[in-house]
Order: C-alpha cells, then sequence, then structure tokens
C-alpha cells in the first residue's frame, strides 16, 4: 500500500488521469508540530547536502529535519538478492545509494526490470547512512506512468523548498502602482471606469480613446495599452481592443 501523502494544491496543473497515479506529497509548512511524518519532495543534491550535527543525529535541509522522503530518478546497478536489492538512485543533480528490502518475490523481478531499462521510478523512503555513505532505504517504489509526474515532482521540490524557506514578506506600503506616472494612472483609472459600465467584455479601446481624446494621442493612448499589459496591470478581455484592470485603484 501506497504512503498517505499530504494534500497537494498544485494538483489543479495536471490531467485527473495523471493524479490517479502518483501521490501527493506536499511538504507542511516549517511551523509545522513534526516535518518528519511527511514524506518531503527532494532530489539527489539535496539529500547528499543534508547537515547531520552528529553520527547518530537527523539530517536537515534548510534547518528543517528530514526523514521520510520522495524521490525521483533512474534506478542503476545490478544490486538484486534474494532478500533486497542495492544499486545506485540517479536524477539530473547527483546519484545517492539505493536500498530495498523485498517484501516479496515478484518484488525483487520488477525492480531488476526497472534497473535494466533504465525506466524512471518514483520512491518513497527514508534517508540513513550506512558504511560512511548517505543512502535512500525505499519502502515504496514504483514506475512512472506517465512523463508529467516528473514535472509534477520537481514542481513539488521547488514548493518545498519555498515553504522551508518562507515566503518574501510584502512591505505593508507598497504600492502597486507607484511605478506608475500620471498619465499611466490615469488609463488604468479609465479603463477600471469604463470597465464597470460594461463588466461582460471591459473597456473598449473605441471608449477608452472617447474619454482621453483630444488630451491625448492616439498614438500615446495605444502605446501606453500595450505598456500597462505588458506590465500585468491590464490584461484583454475578449478581443485585443478590450482591457480590463488586473491592479484595481482605490477610491480613497
Amino acid at each position: 500500500q501506497k504512503p498517505k501523502m499530504a494534500e497537494q494544491p498544485l494538483s489543479a496543473l495536471l490531467p485527473q488521469s495523471v493524479l490517479a497515479s502518483i501521490n501527493s506529497s506536499l511538504l507542511r509548512r516549517k511551523s509545522a508540530p513534526d516535518s518528519r511524518g511527511v514524506y518531503q519532495p527532494l532530489c539527489c543534491r539535496q539529500l547528499l547536502g543534508a547537515k547531520q550535527p552528529m553520527p547518530d543525529a537527523g539530517f536537515f535541509i534548510d534547518d528543517t529535519e528530514v526523514e521520510l522522503v520522495k524521490m525521483v530518478g533512474v534506478l542503476r546497478g545490478e544490486g538484486n538478492q534474494a532478500s533486497q536489492t542495492r544499486c545506485t538512485l540517479e536524477d539530473h543533480t547527483g546519484a545517492i545509494e539505493f536500498l530495498r528490502y523485498h517484501e516479496h518475490a515478484d518484488e525483487a523481478a520488477m525492480l531488476a526490470s526497472l534497473c535494466s531499462e533504465r525506466k524512471y521510478v518514483a520512491v518513497y523512503g527514508k534517508i540513513g547512512t550506512f558504511e560512511g555513505r548517505r543512502r535512500v532505504q525505499a519502502q515504496h517504489v514504483a514506475g512512472l506512468v506517465d512523463s508529467n509526474e516528473l514535472t509534477y515532482h520537481l514542481l513539488q521540490i521547488i514548493q518545498a523548498w519555498i515553504y522551508r524557506k518562507g515566503l518574501p514578506k510584502k512591505h505593508e506600503d507598497e504600492e502597486p502602482l507607484r511605478k506608475l506616472n500620471k498619465f499611466q494612472k490615469r488609463v488604468v483609472s479609465v479603463v477600471q471606469t469604463v470597465e464597470e459600465c460594461s463588466e461582460t467584455e471591459g473597456a473598449s479601446y473605441a471608449d477608452i480613446c472617447q474619454v482621453l481624446q483630444p488630451a491625448y494621442t492616439e498614438f500615446e493612448i495605444r502605446d501606453t495599452l500595450e505598456y500597462l499589459v505588458d506590465e500585468a496591470f491590464l490584461f484583454n478581455t475578449c478581443s485585443d481592443h478590450h482591457y480590463a484592470v488586473a491592479t484595481r485603484i482605490s477610491d480613497t
């Protein structure tokens, strides 16, 4: 039975057919009471660089203790025995020793096949050391059934890293529109006002020009609209000539 994983909000990025074949393994926030009980998505380089203060102590990555891990890579080597498989798990960041004690006879053949075919596998296990070498003792191994699972795992690694590091803090006095000049703010304000009268399709280019002309030329208006779209202050709605605001201007 596959390990139970934490809820993963990135699941919306993948088709349901793919999600049905993989486990969620979202790292809990750093403030969680104990992060050791969660399978944390990692790459080989992170595991090899994990800090261990003492020989019998736990492993730490970004000041977070790590015990259970989820990895995706390729198994290499011919270390199959009747009771266990010893080989190497490789990804594009490095390689780490892999150990799996077989639960049944068919598992040895399955792992031998995965090693010989050089297929990507998802590994859930526990990090440890043996004779001074870092290794992963696998608790569950499964071949990937869709290439999107590798992308999904990489996204999990990035998201877990963000949680461990902490999201960047935004200054309370930061004003999103502060970087705009007076005319650019005027255009955003006009689009916002016109859009409120036409919520289904946004503010049309003709309506915007009708408000701003003749004080501003058509070239100035078009050029400013393009800039505001490129900088994500505005976005196009039903056509390239209809606009809505992404960052609203307060009435106060």
